[in-house]
This record gives structure tokens, sequence and C-alpha cells, in this order.
């Protein structure tokens, strides 16, 4: 182990050192937050929003619904369910009604109307982790954040 011990004869040093010493914890709460509010603002942006169709789900419903809630050494990502299927991607499958003899109502993009199916096949969805580019923005712009506090932290001493 290292153990550094400073002595000042100057009262005015020790203070200061003191002041940062007890500004550091709340800063470093001060940039946790930001960078969370940051990351959270970054995952929204980069969550992909579907086109309007009748009928169907409200364009951006993931979007809004992200959270991310970064309280200490834990991260937390929040979303709806659809955040799953649009992060892993989805295998080729049957859409078929929940109840005997009724059918699926869907509006047709191609004949621009709704139709009744009794079963569908939903395509085959690449994967989209829209989160990593999201987190590697925010990630940079923490570490601006980081630098400018230990740069103000620094020009306490160099005063």
């Amino acid at each position: 182990m290292i153990r550094l011990i400073l002595s000042w004869r100057d009262g005015g040093a020790a203070r200061a050192l003191r002041a940062v010493a007890d500004a550091v914890p709340r800063e470093i709460d001060t940039l946790t937050q930001q960078a969370a509010e940051k990351t959270q603002q970054e995952l929204r942006d980069a969550a992909p929003v579907s086109k309007p169709v009748p009928g169907g789900r409200i364009p951006g419903d993931l979007q809004k619904s992200i959270m991310f809630d970064l309280e200490g050494t834990t991260a937390t990502f929040k979303a709806n369910e659809i955040a799953e299927y649009v992060i892993g991607g989805t295998q080729a499958h049957a859409i078929v009604p929940q109840g005997e003899g009724y059918p699926l109502h869907f509006f047709w993009e191609q004949e621009g109307e709704f139709v009744n199916f009794m079963r569908v096949m939903h395509p085959e969805t690449s994967p989209n982790d829209f989160r990593i580019p999201a987190l590697e923005r925010a990630g940079a712009d923490a570490d601006v954040l980081l630098d400018e506090l230990a740069d103000e932290i620094s020009r306490t001493f160099v005063q």
C-alpha cells in the first residue's frame, strides 16, 4: 500500500484542499445525474420509430417508454416489450387469431384498406441493438463532463 501524507503550514491551502474534498462527492452526484439524463436522451433518439399504420401501434411508443437510471455503480435500462423484438430481431412466425372463428383485422398497405385474415405470416426482422451506438455517444459526452470537472478541481489548486 502507498500512503501519501500532505502537510501544509499555510492554513489557506489546507482549507482549499478540504473544500475541494467536500465538493467532489456533490459534483460526482451531479455529473452522474447529467450522464444518466444524456444517456436516456441518446437512447430515445436512437430508438427506431415505426411509420403510422391505421389500427397499429402508435409511432414512437418504444422511444417514449425508454428509461435509463444510473445510481451508484448500477445502470438500469427499461423499455416496453417492443424493445425485445427490436433489439433481438424476430424469426418469421405465424400470427393467428386469439379466439376461434375470429379473423385478424389488418390494414393492408398495398390495398389501402382493412382486410381480414384467418392467419398471416410475419416476416423475419433483423436485430437492431440501437443501444450500443447511443451508449457510445453518451459515454463520450460523460468523458467530456468528467474532464471539465477535473479541470475545475485542478484550477482550485493553481490559484
